[in-house]
Order: structure tokens, then sequence, then C-alpha cells
């Protein structure tokens, strides 16, 4: 895990935010990344991190809501058509560390266990969430557009 990065945290709380239509990265290009790969990875808050996608979804690991509050307003000038209702979905994942657990890299209800949360985890965490967030909008927009058609 990177040094400082959930301060240890053995639970981590992880929520993506899809915010608009699409988040202007190339603004951050100065900004000082936890990973040179991609996707995107900040810092956000005192000790947690957050991994953004152009398509507009952010994902918040381990970041207080006052702290959220503040990072979702520092990205608002770079979204492009922000959505009136953010969708989000939330996760709690749970790093076991050197336990010897047979739920390591396990999910059960809205629980990931894991071994260890290095940031290339982060990542993919954050890639599946996204994507994730991202198809339940859409749902919700088909869903709206056939109500609408019916009526």
């Amino acid at each position: 895990m990177f040094p400082g990065l959930f301060a240890g945290a053995t639970a981590v709380k992880v929520r993506a935010l899809y915010l608009g239509e699409r988040l202007d990265l190339r603004a951050l290009e100065t900004v000082s990344r936890l990973s040179p790969q991609a996707p995107l990875v900040l810092s956000a808050g005192a000790a947690g991190a957050a991994v953004l996608f152009r398509y507009g979804v952010i994902v918040l690991f381990h970041v207080p809501p006052l702290d959220e509050a503040a990072f979702v307003a520092t990205l608002t000038r770079l979204l492009g058509e922000p959505f009136a209702r953010v969708e989000v979905e939330e996760i709690e994942v749970r790093v076991l560390g050197d336990q010897k657990d047979a739920r390591a890299d396990a999910m059960e209800a809205n629980v990931l266990s894991v071994g260890a949360l290095s940031i290339e985890r982060v990542q993919l965490i954050g890639e599946i969430l996204a994507r994730s967030v991202a198809l339940a909008r859409y749902e919700a927009v088909m869903k709206e557009s056939f109500t609408a058609v019916e009526a």
C-alpha cells in the first residue's frame, strides 16, 4: 500500500459518483498523481484517494463527507453537462492484511475483502465501480424513456 494512504485503515469506504457527461482530465495533467498509469488517481482528503474518469465518474476511497464535498466542488468547473441527480454506488473494502482468510479477494453483499490494497487494486476497484455506476445511470435513463413512451 502507498505510504500514508488510508492511514492504515482495515475498512475503507468507497463511493462512486457519476457527476456529469464528461470530466476534463487534461486540466489535471500537472497535478501530483499517486500512479503514472491510467486511470488517474489523486490524493483526496487527509488520507484518501480519488480515481477519476473522463466519462464523468469519480470513485472516492476513504474520503470523509466534508472532504468529499470539497473535492467534488473543486471538480465542478471541469464537468461537462453536470447531472441534476448524481448517481451513487457504495461499497466497503476490508483489508485483511497478513491474515490468511478464505474470504480474501471475495465479495459478500456490499463488502469486498482483499488481502492488500495497492494503488493498482484501487485503480481496478475504481474502474469496476465507475462502470457499474455508469450502467446504473443508463438503466435509469432507459426506464424513464420507456415510461414516457408508454404514457
